[in-house]
């Protein structure tokens, strides 16, 4: 299928994590698009609380309960340290254009 797109999902990290993980934490992945196929994926917005001045974008290949795995720091963004609290969100992306 490809990639993957909902709208309006919003979620934050349930802990920290470094710059080096793989598999994330969240709060809630209740409209998450199910990831079926080995082909499926979507991205994923990982910033600051407040006024946001850092972004990751995060690439999903698989989730299960509130585990995400990902592939860190996509279209030109560097994979980070974010503390719990940061937001998720699945946002529009100029590489999905």
């Amino acid at each position: 299928m490809g990639q993957l797109f909902a709208n309006n999902v919003a979620t934050v990290l349930s802990s920290n994590i470094t710059n080096t993980q793989t598999t994330i934490t969240v709060n809630s992945t209740a409209r998450f698009p199910e990831v079926g196929g080995v082909n499926d994926w979507f991205y994923l917005t990982i910033t600051n609380t407040g006024a946001e001045s850092n972004w990751e974008i995060v690439k999903v290949t698989a989730w299960s309960g509130t585990s995400v795995n990902i592939v860190r720091g996509q279209q030109g963004t560097t994979a980070a340290s974010w503390i719990a609290g940061s937001k998720v969100e699945l946002r529009t992306v100029a590489g999905d254009l």
